[in-house]
């Protein structure tokens, strides 16, 4: 079994139950960077550290 594959929402981790970087809405997703385009309005939940809290 692969670790990710591509999906019409984004890259899947299938072992994580979630999407890297989606380009439309999940219910957990994974950021890598600070792109606007990626934070989607019908998102379930975003990963992050307590860093991404900070102002």
């Amino acid at each position: 079994m692969p670790v990710l594959t591509f999906t019409d929402r984004g890259i899947y981790c299938e072992a994580g139950d979630f999407h890297i970087d989606p380009w439309r809405p999940v219910p957990r997703a994974l950021l890598t960077h600070g792109h606007s385009d990626h934070a989607r309005s019908g998102m379930g939940a975003y990963l992050a550290t307590d860093l991404a809290a900070r102002p």
